[in-house]
């Protein structure tokens, strides 16, 4: 018998009424850590909830990676929408040069790189450009 984790658990409740609605899922969740994020550096002094919001925004870009990893494999991909997923991998990887960077920075370059995917997992099947569709 395999043991189910909590998490694995709620996932699979959530998951089981609309079954292969996992990335709407995914990007609701994204829209929302990016908007709280968003309002965060809207406040000069919250500097502990801009503190809060870079792991935040972190995970969302690792969520996001594999769907638009993914949809280059498949599409018709332009240089635009791999240059976005390669600075992502970067952000994410430790590569990129704002890993050191004040939260306040980072934040906002990493804001732009998850919005960005965001954008992209709404982009249509054949086009490779974040936003757009066919």
């Amino acid at each position: 018998m395999t043991r189910m984790t909590l998490l694995e658990a709620i996932t699979a409740a959530l998951w089981a009424d609309e079954p292969g609605d996992e990335l709407a899922i995914l990007r609701e969740d994204a829209r929302q850590v990016i908007l709280d994020a968003r309002a965060s550096l809207s406040r000069p002094d919250a500097e502990d909830l801009v503190g809060l919001n870079v792991p935040r925004v972190e995970a969302v870009i690792t969520n996001l990676l594999p769907h638009c990893q993914a949809r280059l494999g498949v599409s018709r991909s332009n240089a635009t929408a791999r240059t976005v997923v390669e600075h992502a991998h970067d952000l994410i990887g430790g590569t990129h040069t704002s890993r050191n960077y004040p939260a306040r920075r980072r934040l906002r370059i990493l804001l732009y790189s998850a919005s960005r995917l965001l954008a992209l997992t709404r982009a249509g099947p054949s086009s490779g450009t974040p936003g757009t569709s066919p």
